[in-house]
């Protein structure tokens, strides 16, 4: 036994109530001292989260101030701050500088990212921090969850992407209204010998463009970055409408530079958790391509569901919400044209969206939902097919097999359901959409594969490819499983021989035929050939 004379025991209901009441008034002892920042008609010094607090002041002296009061706040019911979890960040886009702050005599840390409520705040306000805290967490949830799913037997391709939906999708989700929405701002990449030792660059370029007689101020280009080494700045322009102009501009400057239109992509980053999970449950490489991965399962890219979710919650701002502060921050967001709000409408105009953007008051939520996600997984199956039939060297022989085999509507190909074995699945997944991985196969290992040319060493002048090993590789040991398997399967399929190949492998790689027994045939095939150590179990 022991006694304690602070705080309550663990989990009690009493600890909720004595915080409401000793914060109570807490707020109320920032005064104009503290230099509140001003959002719309409020003054705000201070926002609380259960036992969180944040203080907010437009300048040094007035934070300082913030933090005097809050210290004596506390001297005076009893109440205690963790110093070393205590930090201040100065929200800027540039240098903030050396600035001291001090509670209980104490220094605290000055940092550029600080964590609140589940979410990394930059205090330049880029994202990507967010994003990629995001991607780590959810990297170390599935590496949890592929080690579980690796010890169990026959799991299904269904119950491991329904277990990442459900588990890992809020992870890597979280947060995403705020960075969901593609950044649609335009970039500029300016490169020059000039460059090297300015320290300035915004300067500089705001110099050049006023040379050439383009009228723009500091306050309408940031810098984003810079990279010494390259001699190269990216310059993120407010004014989207004038990019081509000032790339224009810029390129007749009296100086040498070379201007690049840049837009920067994050969405591999926070896709990337998802294709590989997708991958581990199919069995493939990680270098098979992503968009043949998302077909075989029927899956859209979780970058729309990020989408989705960012108009949504535009859709919820513009209808009005009862958090006050939420309702004015909108407003101060609308009234300065924020690149969020800018992003949300260049996206919807640019994608089939402009009667939302344009009624969104006369719209239920639902109808918004629908329309929005019809719209994203309707462009997504367009690029799909595009990519699949995409007539190009690099891409003709990877998709072959997807063209032949996979002709029906966007969903999840049935010969996942229908085949048990994970081993046996993998191989049919991959001789679909990773014919890298042929050089798996046992008869087309580099006794018989002529690695220089891509071509069959057994059978002169063949290339080597999945539909040869299927159904034209003369090596005995193919040619004889070939022939005990078109024996058999004729039982199932009368005139399976005579059939053009294409038809041929559409039955074989889809486990057309509905009986189990045709199924088990199937597969004892592709196994002999394929070469795998494992057995069939019950596929």
């Amino acid at each position: 036994m022991c006694t304690t004379s602070a705080g309550v025991k663990q989990g009690c209901t009493l600890s909720p109530t004595l915080s409401n009441i000793f914060q109570n008034d807490l707020h109320d002892n920032f005064n104009s001292e503290c230099d509140p920042a001003e959002l719309d008609k409020l003054r705000i010094n201070s926002l609380s989260w259960a036992d969180d607090l944040v203080l907010i002041s437009k300048s040094q002296k007035g934070l300082q101030s913030c933090l005097d009061q809050l210290e004596n706040y506390c001297k005076k019911w009893g109440l205690q701050v963790n110093e070393e979890k205590t930090k201040c960040m100065i929200l800027s886009q540039g240098h903030p500088g050396n600035q001291v702050f001090q509670y209980n005599n104490t220094i605290l840390e000055n940092v550029n990212n600080y964590k609140y409520l589940g979410l990394i705040i930059s205090r330049n306000g880029n994202l990507n921090n967010m994003v990629q805290d995001r991607v780590i967490k959810t990297n170390r949830a599935a590496f949890v969850l592929q080690k579980a799913l690796s010890v169990g037997q026959n799991v299904s391709v269904n119950l491991a992407m329904t277990l990442f939906e459900k588990q890992l999708s809020p992870i890597l989700l979280y947060g995403c209204p705020l960075w969901g929405i593609p950044d649609r701002m335009n970039y500029i990449k300016v490169k020059s010998d000039i460059l090297t030792d300015v320290t300035n660059i915004r300067n500089v370029v705001i110099d050049l463009l006023q040379h050439v007689g383009a009228n723009f101020s500091k306050e309408d280009l940031i810098l984003v970055r810079r990279n010494k080494m390259k001699n190269e700045v990216l310059i993120k322009v407010i004014d989207t409408e004038c990019k081509q102009e000032l790339i224009h501009k810029l390129e007749s400057a009296p100086v040498s530079l070379l201007v690049e239109d840049f837009q920067p992509n994050n969405t591999i980053t926070f896709e990337r958790p998802y294709t590989s999970f997708a991958k581990f449950a199919l069995g493939v490489s990680k270098y098979t391509s992503n968009t043949l991965v998302l077909g075989e399962l029927g899956k859209f890219p979780i970058q729309l569901r990020a989408i989705r979710q960012s108009i949504l919650y535009w859709y919820r701002l513009e209808h009005g919400t009862t958090n006050t502060l939420l309702n004015y921050a909108y407003k101060e967001c609308k009234d300065n044209n924020h690149d969020w709000i800018r992003n949300i409408k260049e996206f919807m105009l640019k994608n089939g969206l402009e009667f939302l953007w344009e009624n969104v008051h006369s719209l239920y939520r639902n109808h918004v939902k629908y329309r929005v996600k019809e719209n994203l997984q309707s462009q997504h199956i367009r690029k799909y097919n595009e990519y699949v039939h995409r007539n190009n060297t690099d891409n003709y022989e990877k998709c072959q097999m997807i063209r032949t085999c996979k002709m029906g509507p966007y969903q999840q190909s049935e010969y996942l359901d229908k085949i048990e074995s994970p081993s046996m699945r993998t191989i049919f997944t991959r001789l679909r959409i990773d014919s890298n991985n042929l050089n798996d196969c046992k008869f087309r290992s580099y006794r018989f594969k002529n690695q220089d040319t891509d071509k069959c060493t057994f059978c002169p002048g063949e290339i080597d490819s999945v539909e040869h090993l299927i159904l034209h590789c003369r090596h005995p040991e193919i040619l004889k499983a070939r022939n005990m398997f078109y024996d058999t399967y004729s039982t199932y399929h009368n005139n399976f021989v005579r059939l053009p190949d294409n038809e041929k492998l559409y039955y074989i790689l889809n486990v057309t035929h509905g009986a189990s027994s045709a199924t088990h045939v199937i597969c004892s095939f592709i196994k002999r050939i394929y070469g795998t150590s494992r057995c069939i179990d019950g596929g």
